[in-house]
């Protein structure tokens, strides 16, 4: 007899960008880098200074990074703060709890 096995669906997301990356990490990646170019033009703009510019840009585009590569309890930051959220905003009142 001849038996079908079934393929390994656990394996995760695939990393598609260079091996390295899943998509949802070079999403968050370049989204920080485009928000950090953003503000480093602004405010370089606004006040002519290399360093300040280049200070900030490099704060604020730093946010992609905890959300492309931190794990809390085997989800990434982005889907547990989702979850996070949603769990808080439910009701906290039981139906059949006595009041004393």
């Amino acid at each position: 007899m001849i038996y079908d096995i079934p393929t390994d669906t656990n394996q995760g997301s695939e990393k598609i960008i260079g091996g390295i990356l899943t998509a949802a990490q070079f999403f968050w990646l370049m989204s920080g880098l485009v928000v950090g170019l953003a503000i480093f033009s602004l405010v370089f703009v606004l006040t002519k200074l290399k360093i300040l510019s280049i200070l900030l840009g490099l704060i604020t585009g730093s946010y992609g990074v905890p959300f492309a590569f931190y794990k809390k309890h085997e989800m990434t930051l982005f889907f547990y703060l989702k979850t996070k959220r949603k769990f808080n905003k439910k009701s906290k009142k039981l139906i059949n709890k006595r009041s004393l």
